[in-house]
């Protein structure tokens, strides 16, 4: 009986893998993580990534603000040297004219305003003429600094301060007054420390005369003007009313307006 029912089984043979092919499962997890990604909302950027994006904004107009004013500042010097040789061969024969010998004062100031029209390229003519030995020349100088000055102390205050602040016998004691006169009535503002340091220096009228030219020794009255000169403009200018930080900024960027 055991041995029919034996024979009358079959036996059945079952092959296979219950295995997935890696290809088909990572095929698989792929579509659904960009299914969830789809589906999640998009990331808010933080602090930190808004911080990153501003510095670099603020970073490229800064380097793009800089670059404008470079440039701004090459052109204009390049532009300005042009102008200045240009203006040298037109102000040689009014140079010529306000320092011929016996000029009158009224052809002297005429002369002077018309070099005053060139502005800066002028000034190295009229501080030359400071010294001159002709009173009506000199007096055309010190107006042609003085209408220059006005517009733009900026091209005056350092040519006559210059002046005072040599001490090598360079200038004589006339012209060092005339250049204290000239920075007062400027109110040459960064002229401050060098008349200050002048006026210290200035005790007795051999003190004077160790810095000023030997070929026109002053008088103890002449040193006394000097003295004087120097008073003043020390006085002027610390009562001059200083600029805003806004006015300082302005003529640091734009020196010319």
């Amino acid at each position: 009986m055991a041995e029919s029912d034996s024979a009358g089984r079959r036996v059945l043979e079952v092959k296979g893998t219950l295995e997935l092919a890696p290809t088909a499962l990572d095929e698989r997890l792929k579509k659904i993580e960009e299914k969830l990604e789809k589906l999640s909302p998009p990331k808010k950027k933080d602090a930190w990534d808004r911080l990153q994006a501003s510095s670099t904004l603020i970073s490229s107009i800064g380097a793009a603000v800089l670059a404008f004013f470079l440039t701004g500042s090459v052109n204009q010097a390049l532009q300005q040297r042009q102008y200045e040789l240009s203006a040298v061969k037109e102000m040689k024969q009014s140079i010529s004219d306000l320092n011929k010998p016996g000029i009158s004062d009224a052809d002297a100031q005429s002369k002077a305003a018309e070099l005053a029209a060139f502005g800066h390229p002028a000034v190295p003519a009229f501080i030359n003429f400071l010294q001159s030995e002709n009173e009506e020349t000199v007096h055309g100088a010190e107006r042609g600094l003085r209408l220059v000055g006005s517009l733009a102390p900026e091209n005056v205050c350092p040519q006559v301060t210059s002046i005072i602040s040599n001490r090598s016998g360079l200038y004589t004691f006339k012209t060092h007054r005339r250049a204290l006169e000239i920075i007062a009535d400027l109110n040459c503002e960064n002229s401050l420390p060098a008349v200050s340091a002048y006026n210290k220096l200035l005790k007795d009228r051999d003190s004077l005369v160790a810095i000023v030219s030997d070929s026109l020794v002053p008088e103890q009255s002449e040193f006394k003007e000097v003295k004087a000169a120097a008073e003043h403009a020390e006085q002027t200018l610390k009562d001059a009313p200083r600029p805003s930080r806004w006015d300082r900024l302005i003529k640091w960027i734009a020196p010319g307006r």
